[in-house]
């Protein structure tokens, strides 16, 4: 039964009312998100266990290499290129923001330069539309798909003013290393690295 209709009938029995409008905060999914996270932090209220995930996150985190040198991604892939022919991390940003701006974690169990060049053919895909010959879109990339259409970003754009980074490491470990710094990152802003949080 509707409100409109309570009110109705309350009145026709002669009761006053009065509408109070209750003002929710955020979206459905939204307050669905902090009532669950409300939840858990009341499951483990009193006890370490959270502070000790923290720490273990961080000292994972503090243990890991150096990350290579930032490249532009028009520079970032040339034929005949092996030397990121290694499984690893690789992690996006745009340079036109001081300091830049993570757009994106990923990572490779084979080849962490492939990756890179995978996403800046289907992007340049996408952005210029091109079809197979059945009709269908030449891009099969979920995130470079993403760039263009959900982001309004052209291919251009993103060779000229996003750099690459790299951090090969064993496969088993990607995983876990990308989990974290994803993991680190929500904590720090609250939200998921603007690529990432797209798909």
């Amino acid at each position: 039964m509707n409100q409109k209709k309570i009110i109705e009938e309350l009145k026709a029995a002669g009761i006053e009312t009065a509408i109070v409008e209750t003002k929710l905060e955020g979206t459905a999914r939204e307050r669905k998100l902090k009532q669950g996270r409300d939840r858990v932090t009341e499951i483990y209220k009193g006890t370490d266990w959270l502070d000790r995930i923290d720490k273990g996150m961080d000292g994972l985190l503090a243990g890991l290499p150096p990350w290579g040198t930032p490249v532009l991604l028009k520079d970032a892939w040339n034929r005949g290129d092996t030397y990121f022919d290694v499984p690893g991390l690789y992690r996006y940003k745009d340079i036109r923001t001081k300091p830049p701006k993570l757009l994106y974690y990923g990572q490779s169990e084979c080849s962490i330069r492939a990756r890179t060049y995978k996403f800046l053919r289907h992007t340049r895909f996408a952005d210029e539309r091109q079809v197979t010959k059945d009709g269908r879109l030449r891009c099969n990339e979920q995130h470079s798909k993403t760039w263009v259409f959900k982001l309004g970003r052209t291919y251009q754009e993103l060779i000229d003013h996003v750099t690459v980074e790299y951090l090969p490491l064993p496969k088993e470990k990607t995983k876990l290393v990308e989990s974290a710094l994803l993991a680190q990152y929500y904590r720090e802003y609250n939200s998921l690295p603007l690529l990432n949080s797209s798909f």
